[in-house]
């Protein structure tokens, strides 16, 4: 095995489909991942015969790779064919998130049969039992409780997407090691304190690899509101921070952007890895030559993109939190016209108050539309009136889909759209992995 701590230099190989070709095949992308782990040693420097190494890839919601959200299955099943070859035996978990299970997420994208096609296991992290490590030097908490699995594993390979986020220009390496935790023990946290709880829990256990699949990679409002663009390439590293600073690069954010990321920064205050341009080398595909920007959105705490839908955002919320689940769900709502449909089905404008705030013009609001208040921190005389749908908790996280269109009275409508959308991408799946 490698060894954990951060060497002097950090490396971060990148490689590109054979010819750039955006008809990515499961051959391509195995050549694409091979030449990306060839750089850093291959394979077999991670993983030694009779290993079981864990697989983490980024399955956080029913929506596939080619549209720049989740994990592509097949750079996961490269991986295991990788692993296989080293003499180990390839495991693939990880745990949604938004109230679905990971039996259901991964079968939807793909992921299960690409794996297993490949001759890796599947293992649903979401039910395993589970069992409590220590967190040295924790700054959140000292212990931590995450999967048997995760704990026991010989080799853990992280395998992020690259995309935008609302909290760092991207979402990465260290941020996919939140999926590691169950959402209750993941909840507990996830607010103000999100990265630091992150990097809480890669200091109990550390992948030693992380590898990047920047093939179809999401631009816009992520982490989930993506639309796509091809990059087609595989990046790998032993670094989660220089990976992540490497991918923001390639994603045309500027070295200030790249290096100052609130989760990248944290891992490297942490010795997990670094930030500091001087001290990575890149490896294969020169980046310039690779370089593609894409869009993201600015972060519009109003949500005045969502007019004539009203949003109140007030205190006592947070963006790591209550804010940012409302808005991962607004903005797939937003790019797939649902707010529209919302208003023509309720026949009025919704008013949605997130925290707690002010609103002079409560009655004639409460007279347009429904009106949803957000979080246990409203105060009661909005969340309590009895013409006002509450959705409780603090923060509320993983429940705001379902919690939302129950709210808005839409939860028949809105779990068909689900159920016709959750359809539609499995068949599409099915027909290609």
């Amino acid at each position: 095995m490698t060894d954990q701590q951060t060497p002097t230099r950090s490396r971060v190989s990148i490689a590109r489909l054979p010819g750039g070709a955006k008809a990515r095949t499961p051959e391509s992308v195995y050549q694409a991942t091979r030449q990306a782990l060839a750089l850093l040693g291959g394979m077999g420097r991670f993983v030694t015969p009779g290993q079981m190494a864990l697989l983490k890839p980024n399955q956080t919601v029913f929506l596939p790779a080619e549209q720049g959200v989740t994990t592509d299955p097949w750079v996961v099943a490269a991986l295991a064919r990788l692993i296989l070859e080293a003499g180990g035996r390839p495991v693939v978990g990880d745990i949604p998130g938004a109230g679905i299970t990971a039996r259901e997420v991964m079968a939807i994208t793909g992921m299960d049969r690409a794996a297993q096609k490949a001759g890796a296991d599947i293992i649903w992290l979401d039910q395993a039992v589970q069992k409590p490590l220590s967190v040295p030097h924790g700054k959140i908490v000292q212990e931590i409780v995450l999967p048997v699995a995760v704990c026991e594993a010989d080799v853990l390979i992280n395998v992020p997407k690259a995309k935008t986020h609302f909290v760092d220009p991207i979402s990465g390496a260290v941020k996919n090691w939140m999926g590691i935790m169950r959402p209750d023990v993941r909840m507990r946290h996830h607010d103000v304190e999100t990265p630091q709880y992150v990097l809480d829990a890669m200091t109990a256990r550390p992948p030693h690899l992380h590898v990047m699949d920047a093939l179809w990679a999401g631009e816009g409002r992520g982490p989930i509101g993506n639309t796509p663009v091809w990059v087609g390439c595989v990046l790998a590293s032993t670094d989660p921070a220089a990976l992540d600073v490497t991918t923001a690069r390639l994603l045309g954010f500027s070295d200030q952007q790249a290096t100052g990321m609130t989760y990248a920064r944290e891992a490297a205050s942490r010795g997990l890895g670094t930030t500091d341009l001087a001290h990575i080398d890149v490896l294969g595909e020169p980046l310039e030559a690779v370089r593609t920007p894409v869009r993201q959105h600015p972060i519009d705490l109003t949500f005045s993109y969502l007019a004539p839908v009203r949003v109140i955002v007030g205190g006592g919320v947070s963006l790591p939190g209550t804010i940012g689940h409302f808005k991962s769900v607004a903005d797939v709502w937003h790019k797939d016209g649902i707010w529209t449909l919302i208003r023509l089905y309720r026949r009025g404008t919704p008013t949605i108050m997130i925290g707690r705030a002010e609103d002079p013009d409560f009655d004639q609001h409460l007279a347009e539309g429904p009106y949803v208040t957000i979080d246990d921190v409203v105060d009661e005389p909005y969340k309590l009136h009895p013409k006002v749908q509450h959705i409780p908790s603090h923060p509320v996280c993983d429940n705001m889909y379902k919690e939302l269109i129950r709210a808005l009275g839409v939860k028949l409508p809105g779990m068909v759209a689900m159920g016709l959308m959750k359809l539609y991408t499995h068949l599409r799946s099915e027909l290609r992995y």
